[in-house]
């Protein structure tokens, strides 16, 4: 299986995404039917809070406070907000088993933290009146304060909480299948794309050492100070707009000579080489993660960093932030082509 996103190094915009992608997923297998069959076996109601996708300064009561008061028809009690976010974080701590208590309205209460990849995105639970509660008898009797509020003894408030955790993790299960799916074709993907990569460098040093092409990159047949002098002005201005017919201009030539003798001697047209050039210097741009995809986009020459993505998805088959997602890990491939640009110069020069 796919390993899951470290959370630690996810940045929060990232994290948000995230959530929300699993929080959509997630609710999609606890919907109505399974609504419908938790209340034909228990003639309860669970209930399910998703965790804000931002951090909320919000001190009122949890959402499953609520319930218990609107259960007992009564206001909060004064230890209510503090029991509600201590029983939240027991919750959290109980992880798979859940969190089961009575609450001082005499609501039994169980919560269960909806959790995918090691992200808590919300909170699932089920409440309803206690037989045992010496609180409702003296103050509510044994009239619910709602019409479908029920009292239930301990044994059939655990079945009801044991069947709201299996269709929780059942929830959490079927989630995590589809984002293992979607991470399976992403990595195919990917391999993909690195194996068009490695077969496109291959032909690419094939193409430059060629046996037939010895004479040309001999030291006794040194290529022309004209095209070892457009490759110093290319590397030096390629993070510049410039053409073939700027270069022509800058050295004083006609650009239709300039481009048939540097095609000659190079084995690559002036554009296509300019533009391997500016990808590649992208690539090694992508190995910093504080660098966005506009300013390496600009940093090596392009107008919009729509035209960047364009070109290096073309070349790679990849978007530059899945190449750095990718590459990350194995970085040991991109020097081979900068070596391969680097070679190009040192023969023609």
């Amino acid at each position: 299986q796919p390993a899951a996103p470290a959370l630690a190094a996810i940045d929060e915009a990232s994290l948000f995404l995230l959530q929300k992608q699993y929080q959509d997923l997630t609710s999609q297998h606890l919907g109505d039917l399974r609504q419908a069959l938790f209340a034909e076996l228990t003639g309860l109601h669970f209930h399910i809070v998703w965790t804000p996708l931002r951090p909320c300064l919000e001190t009122s009561l949890p959402s499953p406070c609520s319930v218990c008061c609107q259960l007992v028809d009564s206001d909060p009690l004064p230890h209510c907000g503090v029991c509600g976010l201590h029983h939240l974080e027991m919750t959290r701590r109980a992880e798979r088993r859940g969190h089961r208590f009575t609450c001082e309205h005499g609501v039994g209460n169980y919560w269960f933290s909806i959790t995918v990849r090691d992200l808590v995105i919300g909170t699932a639970f089920v409440q309803a009146l206690d037989k045992a509660s010496h609180f409702l008898r003296k103050h509510a009797g044994k009239k619910p304060a709602k019409a479908d509020a029920q009292y239930l003894d301990r044994a059939e408030f655990d079945h009801a909480a044991h069947l709201l955790r299996f269709i929780a993790q059942s929830a959490e299960t079927a989630a995590l299948a589809e984002l293992n799916q979607l991470d399976v074709k992403e990595v195919r993907h990917a391999m993909d794309s690195l194996q068009q990569e490695q077969d496109r460098l291959h032909e690419h040093i094939q193409r430059l050492l060629p046996e037939e092409h010895q004479l040309a990159i001999s030291p006794h047949h040194p290529s022309p100070p004209l095209v070892k002098r457009m490759l110093e002005y290319i590397h030096r201005q390629y993070a510049e707009p410039i053409t073939l017919q700027e270069c022509a201009r800058t050295h004083g030539h006609n650009a239709a000579y300039l481009s048939n003798l540097f095609s000659k001697v190079v084995g690559l047209p002036f554009k296509r080489y300019l533009t391997e050039l500016r990808l590649e210097k992208s690539k090694q741009l992508l190995d910093d993660p504080d660098r966005n995809i506009n300013e390496i986009a600009e940093a090596v020459g392009y107008a919009s960093a729509n035209r960047f993505r364009l070109a290096f998805k073309q070349q790679t088959g990849l978007s530059p932030r899945a190449w750095r997602v990718t590459m990350r890990p194995a970085p040991q491939p991109i020097p081979v082509r900068t070596t391969a640009l680097t070679e190009i110069q040192r023969n023609v020069g």
